[in-house]
């Protein structure tokens, strides 16, 4: 009688650790789809494929950010707009990166799901429609973006370079 009651006790495991799995997947890919309403997610995914680290495909290192500036004709090193960009997609968890989650949730935000919809994204990325508050953020977004690692200041010559990039508008 005890080893029936094993037996079952197991198989009661198995078939909720089943439902538990396919409750969690229903949920991620509700959670993904939702997320990326509006957009196709397979392009969005492949662009981010194209800045992602190959090291680490979940990260887009300043490597990527590059590409991304190459890829909507801009210096990522001198025109503001790339920050501006970053910024409105809400990327923020880590400095000089931008996560995979951050990219997805961006693309949906600015409903953009192609390099060209990204161009004509680019005239909405002037410093100039910004209200003080917003600008305030995306001053201290610039600067905490373009940390070096855990370090929580910059060295003088990138400050003064990035001061007069944010404070002119990339002029």
């Amino acid at each position: 009688m005890p080893r029936t009651s094993r037996k079952r006790k197991a198989t009661t495991t198995s078939s909720s650790t089943k439902m538990w799995n396919s409750k969690k997947k229903n949920r991620s890919s509700r959670d993904s789809s939702s997320s990326l309403s509006g957009i196709d997610s397979k392009a969005v995914e492949k662009m981010f494929g194209e800045l992602a680290d190959p090291d680490d495909p979940s990260t887009a290192t300043m490597e990527g950010i590059f590409t991304l500036g190459e890829k909507l004709d801009m210096d990522a090193t001198e025109d503001i707009r790339i920050l501006v960009l970053l910024w409105k997609m809400q990327v923020r968890d880590k400095p000089s990166q931008m996560s995979k989650e951050e990219w997805l949730a961006g693309c949906s935000t600015l409903q953009a799901d192609s390099w060209d919809k990204f161009k004509n994204l680019i005239p909405s990325l002037d410093l100039g429609f910004l209200e003080q508050s917003d600008f305030k953020d995306f001053y201290k977004f610039c600067f905490t973006f373009s940390r070096q690692g855990t370090h929580k200041s910059l060295d003088k010559e990138l400050t003064l370079a990035l001061l007069k990039l944010v404070l002119s508008g990339g002029d």
